[in-house]
Order: C-alpha cells, then structure tokens, then sequence
C-alpha cells in the first residue's frame, strides 16, 4: 500500500509538471512588413511569456506567395513578394529550420531576431543574429546551404505545405492552430496572439494568461472598420 501511495504521488507530480502542448504553424515572408510586426509584437513576446507554462510547438513556414520557377536540367530559381532580397531570407530561414535544433528556443529567438532586422535595403542579418544568440559556428552552414542547392528541397517543402493551405494563402501571415485552419483564430492572433494561445490552454490557465481576452485589439477594430468604410464608399462611387 505505501508503495502504491508512492507511485500515486510520483505520477501525480509528473503529471503536474508537464506542460500542455499546443500546436501553431505560421505561414509567413520574411521581409513583408505585416509578417515582421507579427514576429516582433506578437509571437515573440508571447513565446517568452509562455515557454515556462506551454509547450508551443512552433512550425515556421516562410514561403508566403512566393513562386518557384523550374528548368528542364532540375535547377529552380524563385520569385518573391519583396525581390531578390526576400528570396535569400527565404532561403536562409529555411535553412536555419533545418540546421538548428527545433527543441532548443535559441532557434526560435534567431528567427525572430532575422525577422527584426531584415530588410530590402541592407545585408541580411545571418551573421549578426548568430552572434547576438552565440551560435557564430552556424552562421558558415546557414550562408552554406542558402548559396549552393542545399536550399532546393527546403525550400520546395516550404511551397508545398504552403500550397496544401485550406482555404488558400492570400496574405501573410497566416497563423493556424492545433493543425487546423480557423479564420477567426488566425484574424485575432494577428493582433493578440497571446490571448488566442491562452483560449487553447486547459484551466488552470498561467497567471499570465489572466485577465487576458481573445478579442483583437483595438487597432484591429478600427482597420476593419476603415476598411469597410473604404468599400462602402468605393461601391456607391462605382453606382
């Protein structure tokens, strides 16, 4: 009897301990401007302030609408949204999703620092976020792959899990919980990721899920609003 008490109470605190797994995927460009603001005031802060409560099995997909343009002799090029330069941070990021370990959040705050930084106008961040997160040895690898035909298959699986979208992608980002598509979900987290992440998460919610709404915020509400208007007005004036 005591030892089954024992047992009882280790599977109790193991149980405890572990932490609820919720699945995001995130569809994203790198250098568009909307998929930058996401990554810097939503899904990194929100990752920080979760990482100790949730295990948020983050799935990055960087591709958007860009095309893949294919030759007889199997060689591809792309075409992107923002030109070349976002082509390379595509590369780039796919590579580092491939290199870096998925289980290590130094990969997670790479990516984000890639995503603050970059830009159409300068060198592309590689070396300078690798430094900032001390992990200079990868920087060769990353830069490697990205500039020889390493990054074809990356990228291609990108395009593909892209294409495979339900409904189709027509703006980035596109953010899809638990590995299914919800408009509503993927409206809100644009502007309150954290409060859409805090709806999967089973009661007893983290202190730092209280007080927090799924609601978008407000800066979503008047760009919606506005948006209607426009069209409204846009209508009459085709009438």
């Amino acid at each position: 009897m005591f030892k089954f008490l024992i047992f009882f109470g280790l599977t109790c605190i193991a149980n405890a301990a572990a932490k609820q797994a919720i699945s995001v995927t995130v569809y994203y460009e790198p250098l568009c401007p909307d998929s930058k603001a996401f990554f810097k005031n939503q899904l990194m802060p929100t990752y920080h302030d979760l990482e100790q409560s949730v295990d948020l099995n983050l799935k990055l997909i960087p591709f958007g609408k860009a095309k893949i343009i294919k030759y007889a002799n199997d060689n591809i090029t792309m075409e992107c949204s923002h030109g070349p330069p976002e082509c390379y941070a595509d590369k780039i990021q796919a590579c580092a999703l491939k290199i870096l370990d998925p289980k290590n959040n130094t990969l997670i705050t790479y990516l984000g620092c890639l995503m603050d930084l970059g830009s159409k106008e300068n060198e592309y961040p590689t070396k300078k976020c690798a430094d900032s997160n001390n992990i200079s040895p990868v920087t060769h690898r990353v830069e490697a792959c990205a500039t020889t035909n390493q990054w074809m298959d990356l990228v291609q699986q990108n395009e593909k899990e892209t294409k495979q979208l339900s409904p189709p992608l027509t703006s980035v980002p596109v953010i899809v919980f638990q590995n299914t598509f919800k408009d509503d979900d993927n409206i809100k987290s644009r502007t309150n990721f954290k409060g859409v992440v805090c709806k999967y998460i089973d009661s007893p919610k983290p202190k730092t899920c209280e007080g927090v709404s799924s609601a978008p915020g407000d800066s979503f509400t008047t760009l919606v609003g506005g948006t209607i208007l426009f069209l409204s007005l846009a209508l009459n004036m085709l009438r």
